[in-house]
């Protein structure tokens, strides 16, 4: 985890920008997120001014970048306000469920598989924000229950051994993997394709042995999986593309 200061003078015709101070990284650093200042990653050692002249030389690719990113958080939250699934489709889990809306007295929603592949949202169903709720609180609970046993079968046919594998929501990452060798992955990995599950789970099964980004450690990847990319980073499939507009989260 780095040191976080927001810089108290960003300077003249500079944008807001914040400093995040990290032992692993290796070079200066610039991250645009939708509604935030620039977050600048600066390597441990680095003096903080060296924020500012990364923000000063990339001010053309921050303002692009910056329009790119804003417009993709703008189509997601539009996305956030589609209608409520009629069918939920798990691909990494090689699953669907048929979804029924059953009115009841009850104050709260809650939605449960009481047959087989129809899962079944009841309570006060016209109340949409809580059954969005509901349904990912199924979703949440759903993956924690399944995904870690996928990601064990994967680690096994690698030859990989975590010392915990667990599910988490996080915002924007797919998976992380800690130095002591814990790894956790994100409930929204059930939406994507086996292939994109499996590419992700071994990515962090490599940093079991190298942690960082390095050609070693895309070396390690491409000798866990020998059908991942030789030349190193992959482009990494985003939330907004694969996971349904009702699951989501924004915040």
């Amino acid at each position: 985890m780095g040191l976080f200061s927001r810089s108290p003078e960003s300077g003249p015709g500079l944008p807001e920008y914040v400093i995040v101070t990290s032992p692993r990284a290796r070079h200066v650093r610039l991250t645009i997120r939708a509604g935030e200042p620039v977050r600048v990653t600066l390597p441990r050692g680095v003096p903080q001014r060296a924020a500012a002249e990364a923000v000063a030389s990339s001010l053309p690719w921050i303002e692009r970048t910056r329009a790119r990113v804003e417009s993709r958080a703008d189509a997601a939250r539009a996305r956030v306000r589609e209608p409520l699934p009629d069918v939920i489709e798990l691909p990494g889990l090689g699953t669907a469920y048929a979804v029924r809306y059953r009115m009841t007295a009850a104050s709260g929603v809650r939605a449960i598989e009481r047959d087989p592949g129809v899962l079944t949202v009841e309570g006060h169903v016209t109340d949409e924000p809580s059954v969005r709720a509901a349904l990912r609180r199924w979703l949440q609970a759903e993956a924690r229950g399944r995904l870690p046993a996928a990601a064990e079968l994967i680690a096994n046919e690698v030859g990989c051994e975590p010392r915990s594998i667990t599910v988490t929501w996080p915002r924007k990452r797919w998976g992380s993997c800690t130095a002591s060798g814990d790894i956790r992955l994100s409930a929204e990995l059930v939406f994507l394709p086996p292939v994109e599950l499996r590419a992700i789970v071994v990515h962090e099964l490599a940093h079991l042995r190298v942690l960082d980004h390095s050609k070693r450690f895309y070396a390690e990847v491409q000798r866990l999986d020998p059908s991942a990319p030789s030349t190193g980073r992959r482009r990494s499939p985003r939330h907004e593309t694969h996971t349904p507009g009702w699951a989501l989260r924004l915040e």
